[in-house]
C-alpha cells in the first residue's frame, strides 16, 4: 500500500501534517555535528565579550539580545560532542515514509467491535483527506479502529528510530544514536533533543567558564542574566 508521509501523519492526527515542512527542527538551538566553524577558543573569547557587555547593559532588550547570542554560543560549544542529528533526522523521516503503509496496516489488525470513539476516529480519518473507497483508505480505515503500533527501524551509522502510536495520543518518534536517544518528535510536530553524556560534560564546561568570567565583570549588586533553555529539555545552571 502506497501511503505518503503527509497522509500517514494526517491519519495520526498530527496538526502539522498538512505538509512535511511542518517537521522543521530549530537547528539553531539543537546541537549537531559540524554546526559551527568556530573553535572552542573562539567561543570562549566571544563568551567573555558577552559577559563584559552584560555587566554594563542598561535595558532589557540589550540583555535579551546578548542572552540569545550567548545561547547560540553554548549550543555551538556543546556541538563538539554531538552526533549528526541532522542526518539522523532526515534518515528517520525517510524510513518512516517508506514504511508508512505497513505501519497503517499493522495498526488496523486489532479490535473487532466499534465503540463511539472508533466512529469519532473514523470521522477524523476522513477529514484527514482519505476519500471513502479509495485504495489508500481500504486498510487505513480498519486501522482507525486501533491506531496502535510500536516499531523500531535501523538507520545508517548505528542509528535507529522508534515509532509509537496509541488510539488517543497519536504518533511520536524517538531517534537514537547508538543506545542514546538524541531526538524526539511529538504528536504536535515539535522536535526536541536530549543531550548525550559528552554534550552534558561540554555544557557544564562552558557554563562554568561563563560563570567565572561573569564574576570578573559583574557589578554590585549583581543582576542575574536572562536564563534561556540550554537544551530543548534542560536548563543551564547560572550562578549568581
Amino acid at each position: 500500500m502506497n501511503v505518503s508521509l503527509e497522509r500517514f501523519l494526517k491519519s495520526e492526527r498530527m496538526p502539522m501534517a498538512r505538509g512535511t515542512g511542518g517537521l522543521n527542527p530549530d537547528w539553531s538551538n539543537i546541537p549537531t555535528k559540524n554546526m559551527t566553524k568556530l573553535t572552542k577558543d573562539d567561543i570562549r573569547a566571544q563568551i567573555r565579550d558577552i559577559a563584559k557587555q552584560e555587566a554594563s547593559a542598561t535595558d532589557d532588550k540589550e540583555r535579551d539580545d546578548l542572552a540569545k547570542k550567548r545561547q547560540g554560543l553554548f549550543t555551538a560549544y556543546e556541538s563538539f560532542g554531538s552526533p549528526d542529528r541532522k542526518t539522523l533526522f532526515d534518515d528517520a523521516l525517510d524510513i518512516i515514509r517508506r514504511n508508512a503503509g505497513n505501519l497503517l496496516k499493522k495498526g488496523g489488525e486489532t479490535p473487532e467491535q466499534k465503540d463511539v470513539f472508533d466512529f469519532i476516529n473514523e470521522r477524523d480519518f476522513k477529514k484527514a483527506g482519505f476519500a471513502p473507497g479509495s485504495e489508500e483508505t481500504h486498510v487505513p480505515t480498519l486501522r482507525a479502529l486501533g491506531m496502535r503500533f510500536d516499531e523500531s527501524f535501523d538507520l545508517a551509522n548505528n542509528g535507529s528510530v522508534r515509532a509509537t502510536s496509541t488510539a488517543q495520543r497519536g504518533v511520536s518518534f524517538e531517534i537514537f544514536s547508538g543506545r542514546e536517544q538524541v531526538l524526539n518528535i511529538k504528536r504536535d510536530g515539535s522536535v526536541s533533543h536530549k543531550s548525550t553524556d559528552e554534550e552534558k560534560a561540554l555544557k557544564k564546561e562552558i557554563t562554568d567558564f561563563y560563570n567565572s568570567v561573569r564574576n570578573e565583570f559583574r557589578g554590585t549588586p549583581a543582576t542575574p542574566p536572562p536564563v534561556l533553555s540550554g537544551d530543548s529539555g534542560d536548563t543551564m545552571d547560572f550562578k549568581v
